[in-house]
């Protein structure tokens, strides 16, 4: 569970003699948020193959991460699984209901500390047999003993804002093995049930959210289809290898069939009126529409927030500090120095290396691609040779797919790329040109889809659901299998593509001071030593608690994980590969949060000079790290100054 305050706050709530009775804990700060408010249940529900575990997860890491609250996943397939009763049978619902209940009854610990105070046993009576004042004041009795006084107990709902911040995820891996559970929420009956249980149960005191995952885009349904399969497989990359296990056809329309059936009996949130009266959002096409009822609170509106932003495209995302600058040659922290020579020279090195192994996917076809820095000079001046051409659509490949199986490895000084002049306009294949079809696929209602029938004597042998046209812009005729490669490549295309007079500026830069490197305060421009000779117990109380110690007049780890909250947020929701140049306490939060890390790890982290790690993660496989190192080789820099920050 997450501490009600930093360490380095501690000895400020011990009694002494000029206060005798402390505070017991402090108020919240943003990053622990998710400590308040009421306890949530969430339940996420939907048709099979609509990324249900994917949002489960990435909301999890979300909510414990960036805003401290204490989330568990509850797997509605798992407890069918432990259970030896019949699908739907109220023992599998009891199982359930009782690991949840104990999950939310867990000691609040020191955060209700301050309804918890020190009385006496007794007052000592003064001479007319009045208790004194002044002694019962001071919390001591007549025999100086102290008794615990709980001013308002467990059971009190004053506590809800205080004892909580803890958030229960139910949602199911299977979607058929799970349809006929009470906790499914797969019809009226099942979700108000769930409602019941929940409110009936007051030392529950839970607020209940449905969450119903909504896609009627076949082109996202088919690539969930396939990346799941190849995560069943164990093949973690996007884009499998000649050879590897593929999705065929026929598992297609298998899964496709199956999905039909399903919908049959599934039945979705209804706009009639009859559910108004529960708390849900409706995620359509992964942030395409949302539709909210009685969604009120901070944490509810931040949950509904991010939901907009997720999607199961693959993200790739690459991280590296700036060229080593002034500050690190001289050991200081902070400041906003220039770049040392060596700076300077991967500077030079990053934007030869940056048109062939990130602007270029595995198949060498130009994808579009972003580029973030701080508005600190030492991360600009490393990205102002980056080459920034205009492209237009057709410049472009098929479907931008990630490159996820080039290989890297140490810079390559006589690579052409090398010698190619700052802002130059890198090589296009044109005949990779692959016009939009988006707009040609014809959506069905809510929770389902269709497409246009083939056409007579296409001989696709594919469902309804699946056909296409024999000809569309150029793709292969439906029946053969390049089509369905087509079509989930069309996937991984931004929802809207570029009109063909459109230009893209390739990594535009874009500042934002939410990157800038964590305020040292007062101690802006000077090195440890001179911190420690000036501050003794500053240094000791900031080795106690990396984390959450602020430099005086500056900001601490948290103050960065609050200013890049709405950052996640956008990063989040963009299909193209991002590049973000800055400083190392923030890379650790970014990278800490990408690969899923607790963040109580994330001052652990290494992030070293002139290497670029580039970070893969989906809906289905676990995040992957890939790192490159670029030079100048780092045995001849000087030391680090701002690797202790």
């Amino acid at each position: 569970m997450q501490a009600p305050y930093v360490s380095s706050q501690a000895h400020l709530l011990q009694p002494s003699d000029y206060n005798p009775m402390p505070t017991a804990v402090p108020p919240p700060i943003s990053a622990n948020s998710g400590t308040l408010g009421v306890r949530h249940v969430l339940f996420i529900i939907g048709l099979p193959e609509r990324g249900k575990p994917f949002i489960a997860r990435r909301l999890k890491n979300y909510l414990s991460f960036f805003h401290g609250a204490d989330v568990q996943l509850f797997d509605i397939s798992a407890y069918a699984q432990r259970s030896d009763d019949e699908p739907g049978s109220d023992a599998n619902a009891r199982l359930l209901l009782d690991e949840l209940k104990a999950f939310m009854d867990r000691e609040a610990g020191q955060h209700a500390a301050n309804m918890h105070v020190k009385r006496a046993s007794a007052c000592a009576p003064a001479a007319d047999g009045v208790p004194s004042p002044q002694r019962a004041g001071s919390g001591l009795g007549a025999d100086n003993t102290l008794v615990d006084d709980m001013l308002v107990d467990g059971t009190d709902r004053r506590r809800k804002n205080v004892d909580s911040g803890r958030v229960a995820i139910i949602f199911a891996s299977d979607s058929y093995r799970s349809f006929k559970e009470k906790w499914s929420g797969t019809s009226k009956e099942r979700r108000h049930w769930a409602a019941e249980v929940l409110a009936l149960d007051r030392a529950l005191n839970c607020k209940l959210i449905f969450i119903e995952v909504i896609v009627n885009q076949p082109e996202t349904i088919i690539a969930n289809i396939r990346a799941k399969r190849r995560a069943q497989a164990g093949i973690t990359c996007v884009c499998p290898k000649e050879g590897e296990e593929e999705t065929s056809p026929e598992t297609v329309k298998e899964y496709l069939r199956r999905i039909k059936e399903y919908q049959r009996m599934y039945v979705t949130l209804q706009d009639d009126g009859s559910e108004d009266d529960l708390s849900y959002i409706k995620l359509i096409n992964y942030g395409q529409k949302v539709v909210t009822n009685r969604m009120h609170g901070y944490l509810r509106m931040r949950i509904a927030q991010f939901l907009t932003t997720i999607h199961t495209t693959p993200h790739v995302i690459y991280l590296t500090r700036h060229g080593q600058s002034e500050y690190n040659l001289l050991g200081k922290i902070g400041g906003n120095p220039p770049l040392s020579e060596a700076g300077r020279e991967y500077a030079q090195r990053l934007a030869a290396w940056v048109p062939e192994n990130v602007c270029k996917d595995r198949h060498n076809n130009v994808r579009r691609v972003r580029l973030w820095t701080s508005s600190l000079q030492r991360t600009i001046r490393t990205a102002d040779y980056i080459p920034h051409p205009l492209l237009s659509a057709a410049d472009c490949g098929p479907g931008e797919g990630e490159d996820a199986d080039r290989s890297g490895g140490s810079y390559n000084p006589t690579s052409s790329s090398r010698n190619r002049k700052p802002n130059s306009t890198p090589p296009l294949n044109a005949s990779t040109a692959f016009p939009p079809v988006g707009d040609r696929l014809v959506a069905g209602g809510t929770g389902s889809f269709a497409l246009p029938a083939a056409t007579a004597g296409s001989g696709s042998g594919y469902p309804s659901e699946l056909q296409l046209p024999t000809d569309i812009d150029g793709l292969a005729p439906v029946g053969s299998y390049n089509s369905l490669n087509r079509l989930t490549a069309i996937a991984q295309k931004p929802s809207e593509p570029l009109e063909p007079e459109e230009k893209w500026e390739q990594m535009s830069p874009r500042v934002y001071r939410n990157l800038d490197e964590i305020f040292a305060g007062e101690y802006e421009g000077l090195t440890y030593e001179e911190i420690k000779k000036k501050a003794p117990d500053e240094a000791s109380l900031r080795a106690m608690d990396k984390i959450g110690y602020r430099y005086p007049r500056g900001e601490s780890y948290y103050d960065i994980l609050a200013r890049l909250d709405p950052l996640v947020h956008e990063m989040e929701s963009y299909h193209e590969p991002l590049m973000i140049v800055c400083h190392q306490a923030v890379l650790r939060v970014l990278y800490s949060y990408l690969l899923a890390k607790p963040r109580r790890e994330l001052t652990k982290q290494e992030i070293p000079l002139h290497t670029v790690m580039r970070i893969t993660y989906d809906g289905w496989n676990p995040p992957r790290e890939e790192r490159f190192f670029l030079g100048p080789n780092p045995d001849e820099l000087q030391e680090d100054g701002q690797k202790s920050l």
